[in-house]
């Protein structure tokens, strides 16, 4: 056996200080492991909280007249939303399970409760505190309806075509723009699309038939 080996084994200081230095290497990747347990935790956690703003009986109202573009934006004399009464009829057993009894809509109320939470999303989504999978998986159904939507994307170039506001929504802009990238190579890696066009009318018949 190498005699410096047996001196360093052997030697009292030497050998408390090499089991000390292994005990604290050991309790380093402990706490490390704990911490990024703690840390997916808590990601999961506000992931779902943030969707759950979308689970809420108005906001269900509202995906319900983009699903089947019932609204209409109207700029004069002040910009609101108008749910198209004729195509609206042939909907209407839908609308009253949804509690949808109003005939026009404030902009402030697509902004509260859609567009407002997707630019957060798109935010996040940015500075890498989410990412592209997880954005999409939880939040695609919500761009997309909101996107393919005339009535919204509308408003939306509205809003940017006033002075100094054009700028509004850009969050929202580069998130549907990312999501749909990523939808169509995760289409391209599986031949499935998560989301795909009935992905939120397949939800609404789940939930309410």
């Amino acid at each position: 056996m190498n005699p410096w080996w047996c001196k360093t084994i052997f030697d009292p200081g030497v050998f408390w200080v090499m089991v000390t230095g292994v005990a604290t290497t050991a309790l380093i990747f402990v706490a490390w492991s704990q911490l990024h347990n703690l840390a997916e935790v808590s990601r999961g956690d506000f992931i779902y909280r943030l969707k759950k703003d979308f689970f809420t009986e108005e906001s269900r109202g509202l995906l319900f007249l983009l699903e089947y573009h019932l609204l209409e934006f109207v700029k004069e004399p002040t910009a609101h939303f108008v749910v198209e009464k004729e195509r609206r009829a042939d909907y209407e057993a839908r609308a009253q399970e949804l509690k949808i009894n109003y005939h026009t809509l404030s902009t402030y109320v697509i902004d509260d409760l859609l567009l407002g939470p997707l630019e957060d999303v798109g935010l996040l989504l940015e500075t890498k505190l989410i990412g592209k999978k997880e954005a999409y998986e939880e939040f695609y159904t919500y761009v997309k309806a909101c996107a393919e939507d005339e009535a919204v994307m509308a408003y939306i170039a509205w809003a940017k075509s006033e002075a100094g506001d054009e700028d509004v929504y850009d969050h929202f802009d580069t998130l549907r723009m990312k999501l749909k990238k990523y939808g169509e190579s995760k289409m391209e890696g599986d031949g499935y699309p998560l989301h795909s066009g009935n992905h939120y009318r397949l939800w609404f018949r789940f939930v309410f038939e």
